[in-house]
């Protein structure tokens, strides 16, 4: 966990290079240890600095094609469900 991360508050790195939605939430599920029954919602700060949510593949290749090439394109992961309150990851 990151010294600066809030309670409840996980970071990771990892390389992701392909827009299959379904298999990015797999790989956040193994990251984390989420399991099947806990609700995940992956978000992502757009241009703009809005919140946007992720949900299929082409809303993934939508923030992947918009997001600066020279920069990782940070998600905002909660999972509701895992543990008794919303955690982020």
């Amino acid at each position: 966990m990151d010294a600066g991360a809030q309670c409840g508050e996980h970071r990771a790195e990892f390389v992701f290079g392909s827009t299959d939605f379904a298999s990015l939430v797999t790989i956040l599920r193994f990251q984390f240890g989420i399991t099947d029954d806990a609700q995940l919602t992956v978000r992502y700060y757009d241009e703009d600095g809005d919140l946007v949510t992720i949900s299929t593949p082409d809303e993934l290749e939508l923030a992947a094609r918009s997001h600066r090439a020279d920069t990782a394109l940070r998600l905002v992961v909660t999972a509701n469900g895992f543990g008794t309150d919303p955690s982020v990851f």
